[in-house]
């Protein structure tokens, strides 16, 4: 045959193929409709139902070129044993016809064409799945098996009659025979559909399956939204940010499956507000994938003679495509505490700011979504500091996780050299992260507290120095403690030194504050009392204050801030000016009651001895009440009110003063007295109204009184007082005489007296200061 003859031979093939192409839709194909179903529903091993036109084509929508067919309305029943719902229903199918089947005049299917069609993935209740009852049933038939494809469709997963919120979406399917088995391209995006919001990558299956049932696939999904993905397990999510991919290689028989591969996880982090880490995580893994039972289980691997990794990772999920549960686990192994806390920021726990962390830890964790997360590390040369503070450092820790917290078994903690304590307690994983802390010590200093990074705590908390022992609690912002404080000094508002505490004791709860056996000193004033407070109630504050000896000059100076907010300067002692400064906050919201004890108290040469009182503290206002003191042999009684709302302070006295020594005799005065100011400023100031009597009083050398009683008014308008007596009886020689006195010029006082018709002036000084005893 020449060259010619083939060509032209050639040439009447290709025309004939064009024109068979061309009329092939044209011809009618109705009469093969019952042949075409029974050839899809032998390929398929399901009954099949054709509803729409059939069409011959020479070049069908189907994986295998060839003559063929373009169907309409088609749907694929299922296996009777997955249920009864179709295993798919497509607009259009296109089918290739298998020429050789032709001779032997029986039509056989090539391949399929399934388009775009929606298709159920249904796990029986006996465990198979309806794709395995299809393959088994292909690679059992005397035919060859059609090759399969689609294009873009959907397929959905069933258990039993329930269908599964796992789909994938945009699914490419190319099913291929091959010899002893078939070949498997699958892609497709993973999708809920119960959750709007999807971030994934591609999910890929390429590999074979053998006639025996032996898998062989490689399976990737490409870089993925890892919050996202992780709502595959759990649609409420986790809230952790990052990206995840991964790769495995699945072989074996479908009820074990050996798995390995490799995860990649990076940006990981729990809030957009923190930085994401920067490094991706490579992490190889193996495990078992059991088909018919949907459990998985896989651990991380490292290289044969690798040392070992600092964290290993273990997960187990079953039920994956119904109902997902699942767990993990981590082991460590010397993981450095840096990078856990690290971690643990990123996945949003609260921690504090320039945390700086060493050592390590060792251990496993392990999470279930029935007990939550478990696990119990080691740490091994942890140190925690925070600036401006001392490391805490520990030589061991024991740390267990359960019940939603973890727990910090005792361990012995460092501070500083001598510094030493046993620290307990727990911190839940939840927010707001609730903090059960304990620290007990021999001996600790107050300021080394602050390396916990806590609140203050109460009245410890208040003093720069010092030291303490005992035991303190954290309990959710409050703390607890029973402890012995020494050396310490405290700043109050109101005292111009600081309080220094030579020993206390001191119980906190967490409604009050108590200071019992305080022994201490203000200034060069030495004291010892007792003090309870309520710090978040309106009651006021409870106190016991007892000093041995004090100098009411040297106590006025100590009191200076809260008496006084007048300024010093020349024209306020000359024209007796006063700045007006508020009072401060503080003051307005001190409220305390308690008792007051000096068992001397010297005012220049007059000295008080025994004086007690009760004190009660509303903001500016001051009561001293059963106020009693002895002044040589005098005695006083009565109350003392003090009002601070002023620049200067002013006093209101009201009481009795008996047996005062009085020109041999003794005087009882009745009365109050007023005055404002400090130091000299109180005599300058001072009025006073009462009664006196007298006894055996030798007024003048001519006038001894054997009774005398009076009224009385005291001005005091500058450094003169000034004293006006009425009412004036006094009796001496048997005889009684009336009269008024008033001070004069000089400052004697002068006595104007009657009886009867006889008048009589007496002149006599007025109290002469004693020295004091």
């Amino acid at each position: 045959m020449t060259k010619r003859t083939q060509w032209r031979i050639g040439l009447y093939a290709v025309l004939l193929v064009a024109a068979l192409a061309a009329i092939a839709p044209y011809l009618p194909a109705g009469v093969f409709r019952g042949r075409v179903e029974q050839a899809l529903a032998r390929s398929l091993n399901r009954d099949v139902n054709i509803v729409g036109d059939v069409r011959f084509t020479f070049f069908p929508a189907g994986p295998v070129p060839g003559p063929g067919f373009t169907i309409e309305n088609v749907t694929i029943h299922e296996d009777p044993r997955a249920g009864i719902e179709p295993f798919a229903h497509m607009q259009e199918l296109g089918a290739s016809i298998r020429i050789l089947s032709l001779l032997r005049g029986r039509l056989e299917l090539s391949g399929i064409n399934l388009g775009d069609a929606s298709i159920n993935l249904v796990k029986t209740t006996e465990g198979p799945w309806n794709f395995q009852y299809l393959l088994n049933n292909l690679a059992r038939q005397d035919s060859a098996m059609p090759a399969l494809r689609m294009r873009a469709g959907r397929v959905n997963f069933k258990f039993g009659d329930t269908k599964s919120v796992f789909y994938f979406n945009e699914a490419d399917l190319n099913l291929d025979p091959s010899t002893g088995g078939i070949e498997l391209r699958f892609s497709g995006a993973p999708r809920r559909s119960d959750h709007t919001k999807q971030d994934f990558g591609r999910f890929f299956v390429r590999g074979t399956a053998s006639a025996s049932n032996h898998l062989d696939f490689q399976v990737e999904l490409q870089q993925s939204s890892l919050e996202e993905t992780l709502r595959l397990m759990d649609p409420q999510g986790f809230g952790v940010h990052g990206v995840l991919a991964f790769d495995a290689r699945l072989t074996g028989d479908p009820s074990k499956l050996n798995v390995e591969g490799k995860l990649q996880i990076g940006d990981i982090h729990r809030s957009d507000r923190l930085p994401s880490s920067e490094q991706p995580w490579q992490l190889p893994y193996k495990g078992i994938l059991d088909l018919h039972e949907e459990r998985l289980n896989l651990e991380s691997t490292s290289p044969p003679g690798a040392p070992q990794p600092i964290v290993g990772v273990r997960l187990s999920l079953w039920d994956y495509l119904k109902t997902p549960v699942w767990a993990a686990g981590m082991d460590f192994h010397e993981m450095p505490l840096a990078t856990l806390f690290e971690v643990a920021q990123h996945m949003g726990a609260t921690l504090p700011e320039m945390l700086t962390v060493d050592g390590s830890a060792s251990g496993s964790a392990a999470y279930d979504q029935r007990e939550g997360l478990t696990g119990k590390l080691s740490l091994s040369n942890a140190s925690l500091k925070l600036p401006d503070n001392e490391p805490i450092r520990a030589e061991a820790a024991a740390l267990e996780i359960r019940q939603g917290a973890v727990f910090l078994k005792p361990a012995s903690i460092t501070i500083a050299p001598d510094q030493d304590a046993q620290l307990e307690g727990s911190v839940a994983l939840a927010s707001p992260h609730a903090l059960d802390l304990k620290v007990t010590t021999r001996r600790l200093n107050v300021a080394a507290m602050r390396s916990f990074g806590l609140a203050a705590m109460p009245v410890l908390g208040q003093t720069p120095k010092g030291v303490w022992k005992g035991w303190a609690r954290y309990v959710e912002g409050m703390w607890t403690s029973e402890s012995q404080l020494e050396g310490a000094s405290l700043q109050l508002d109101g005292l111009a030194e600081p309080l220094k505490i030579d020993s206390a004791t001191v119980h906190l709860t967490a409604t009050r504050i108590r200071a019992d056996r305080i022994a201490g000193s203000l200034g060069a004033t030495s004291f010892t009392a007792a003090y309870e407070a309520r710090p978040n109630s309106t009651q006021p504050a409870k106190f016991a204050l007892t000093i041995n000896e004090a100098d009411a000059a040297e106590l006025e100076r100590l009191l200076a801030p809260t008496l006084s907010r007048a300024e010093p300067g020349f024209l306020a002692r000359t024209l007796r000016l006063r700045a007006a400064a508020p009072a401060p906050a503080w003051l307005k919201a001190r409220r305390a009651e308690g008792t007051v004890a000096i068992d001397s108290v010297a005012a220049g040469e007059w000295r008080a001895r025994g004086l007690k009182a009760k004190l009660s503290w509303n903001g500016t206002a001051l009561q001293l009440t059963d106020v009693s003191a002895q002044l040589d042999a005098a005695a006083f009684a009565g109350t003392v009110g003090l009002d601070l709302a002023a620049p200067a302070p002013k006093y209101h006295l009201e009481g009795t003063l008996n047996g005062v020594a009085y020109h041999g005799g003794a005087l009882d005065l009745t009365g109050w007295v007023d005055a404002e100011g400090s130091g000299v400023q109180l005599f300058e100031t001072a009025r006073a109204e009462g009664t006196v009597k007298g006894r055996t009083v030798a007024f003048a050398p001519e006038a001894d009184f054997r009774t005398l009683t009076a009224a009385f008014q005291l001005q005091a308008p500058g450094a003169t007082p000034r004293w006006k007596l009425s009412n004036v009886e006094v009796t001496q020689a048997g005889a009684t005489l009336q009269g008024s006195g008033a001070s004069q010029e000089d400052g004697r006082l002068l006595l104007e007296l009657t009886q009867g018709e006889r008048q009589v002036r007496y002149t006599g000084t007025l109290f002469v200061a004693r020295a004091a005893k």
